[in-house]
């Protein structure tokens, strides 16, 4: 079994389809065939299930995929690096992040100066809903991302580098004031609009907190967006108070205003990255972004 096969298997557990993946490969059908039966010999297993009209992965092929695509990603990778290393020296940095306003603010500013510092360093920048960062992280499609610990929580061989650590605020139109106090409780928001992010987009210490705060206001009005960039442009625009971390709000937004919420909370904001391949190139990076003095709300 080789890097050859495996990406073949790969291919096709994707796509269930040996025309298409003896096409995009650029080899026959023949070959595809003959290169599976081959890893499933060697497995001593059925990766699928075939018949003339469909291809379905068996669950053992499921399991063999989702534990092999990790492994092949980072052969490439390492590939790729090694001929960007030898041919000019220069290697990728991919970076995933989920684009909250601050994100979307001075992530280019930061990239930028990194850039013009380390000019040897090509990066990649990619914006994913939460699952989908961990995941591409995991398969080594993403070297590190920008989250909270509370979402990378259950991954295994992975580590957290702490950038900040946060509270939850409300937010609100600069001509909306809301209330005559320096920090709001959470019964505060009886009587309120707020909006509610949908839980893809959400650490599992976010939903408790919205679900805290549905249950203990009765008269609440609740308005739900499908990705922060959403509830940041419904607030600007006055329909509802948003909830956040004080870590989300652009650092030079002013039509927006924000009032600590008394919750107990702690969040915190950081980088994570793989314990196992984790890269000269990636470890620069976290050791030089911490040393950066960064705007926080």
């Amino acid at each position: 079994m080789n890097i050859e096969q495996l990406t073949i298997f790969i291919n096709l557990a994707e796509n269930l389809s040996f025309t298409q993946t003896a096409m995009k490969l650029n080899l026959s059908q023949s070959a595809v065939s003959q290169n599976i039966s081959k890893i499933e010999n060697h497995l001593g297993v059925n990766l699928f299930v075939r018949n003339r009209r469909t291809v379905l992965l068996t669950e053992a092929g499921k399991s063999f995929y989702h534990n092999v695509k990790p492994v092949i990603n980072i052969y490439y990778k390492a590939r790729q690096q090694a001929q960007q290393v030898a041919n000019n020296g220069k290697v990728n940095l991919c970076i995933g992040y989920s684009g909250t306003p601050w994100e979307i603010e001075e992530l280019p500013k930061i990239v930028n100066k990194y850039r013009l510092e380390h000019p040897k360093v090509k990066i990649f920048l990619g914006i994913y809903s939460h699952e989908d960062l961990k995941q591409r992280l995991s398969d080594g499609d993403l070297d590190i991302i920008l989250t909270m610990p509370d979402i990378i929580r259950n991954m295994v061989n992975i580590n957290f580098t702490n950038l900040t650590n946060g509270r939850y605020v409300v937010s609100f139109p600069k001509a909306k004031r809301i209330a005559n106090k320096k920090e709001l409780e959470i019964t505060d928001l009886n009587g309120q609009s707020i909006i509610f992010l949908d839980t893809q987009w959400l650490p599992s210490i976010s939903i408790n907190l919205q679900r805290k705060i549905n249950s203990m206001n009765k008269n609440l009005d609740i308005i739900y967006a499908n990705n922060i960039t959403a509830e940041n442009a419904m607030v600007q625009s006055g329909i509802a108070l948003g909830l956040w971390c004080n870590f989300v709000t652009a650092s030079n937004d002013h039509t927006i205003c924000t009032l600590p919420l008394r919750t107990g909370l702690k969040p915190q904001y950081g980088i994570a990255s793989r314990k196992e391949d984790i890269s000269k190139t990636e470890q620069d990076f976290i050791a030089w972004l911490r040393r950066q003095k960064i705007e926080w709300n």
